[in-house]
């Protein structure tokens, strides 16, 4: 546990995020190959990761990866590769087995054929 002096020193040495670093951030991810805004959130998360660390070229220490599999509803209008029961099954093929992010996705739908 803390003690309050070093509470104290961690919160002191909290800098406001510099915001002229997200404005550049944010220049520079409109600028890239992509509609200006298209990954939403992600967008901000990152400026704000720059805008925070002081740094344009912020990279973070502990690298994740994080993957997202959901059901929108909109098989019947030729939008997804693989039908809902088959999304079922790569979420739950991702859950347990965390394959490598090179195996194909299609090798995890075979699953639910």
């Amino acid at each position: 546990m803390l003690s309050n002096n070093q509470l104290q020193d961690i919160c002191g040495a909290i800098l406001p995020i510099d915001q002229q670093i997200r404005t550049q951030a944010q220049a520079r991810l409109d600028n890239l190959t992509k509609p200006p805004g298209s990954l939403g959130k992600l967008e901000m998360l990152a400026a704000q990761a720059c805008a925070i660390s002081g740094r344009l070229d912020y990279k973070p220490r502990r690298k994740v990866i994080v993957t997202f599999a959901a059901d929108h509803g909109v098989v019947e209008e030729g939008v997804s590769r693989y039908p809902s029961h088959k999304i079922k099954v790569i979420e739950a093929a991702l859950a347990i087995n965390r394959p490598q992010l090179d195996q194909p996705l299609s090798t995890l739908a075979a699953v639910g054929a």
